[in-house]
């Protein structure tokens, strides 16, 4: 038997019957209660169209949350579209660019907006969990993280592009021939 196990039995013997059935009471009322303000939550829950996480299926929660990412990829695309056809009045090469660092871009994105996710859950748990001080940590690995996933894109972008646009180069034109 634990220590918090013997206090809680020494507790309860030194209370007495009398006390004992009336905490016994204090309980099921307080049960009785609970089960009632839970079935009231539970029926405006089913009501509620914004806490549908719990009842719904997983296909209409995904087309809840699906438009706003695509709306948010499509702008994206958009934006490389337009870039395309203004660079592309000026320069065939300048469009090979855009063509070349298009998947670049996407993936750098992706790591930016991934990370910046991942940070933004767990501060969010930490402070929800009331631990401001481990959540200001996990916070303040944010920048350095930003800083050394740039740093890291910059490299490979530097030594490994060069590369990548001759084999890009070498499939042009055998595809054009």
């Amino acid at each position: 038997m634990s220590k918090l196990d013997k206090s809680e039995t020494l507790a309860f013997d030194s209370m007495g019957k009398e006390n004992m059935s009336k905490l016994k009471n204090l309980f099921l009322e307080y049960d009785k209660s609970l089960s009632i303000a839970l079935n009231g939550a539970e029926e405006k829950m089913a009501t509620d169209k914004t806490q549908s996480w719990g009842t719904d299926s997983i296909i209409k929660i995904l087309l809840k949350l699906a438009p706003p990412v695509m709306f948010a990829q499509l702008i994206q695309a958009l934006y490389n579209l337009v870039d395309s056809l203004f660079v592309g009045k000026y320069s065939e090469s300048g469009l090979t660019a855009l063509s070349i660092i298009y998947p670049l871009q996407l993936l750098m994105i992706a790591f930016a907006v991934g990370t910046g996710v991942g940070i933004n859950t767990i501060v969010a748990s930490k402070l929800g969990q009331g631990d401001k001080k481990q959540a200001d940590e996990y916070a303040g690995t944010a920048l350095p993280l930003a800083v050394m996933l740039w740093l890291v894109f910059a490299i490979i972008c530097y030594v490994l592009l060069p590369y990548f646009a001759k084999i890009l180069q070498v499939l042009l034109k055998s595809l054009t021939m």
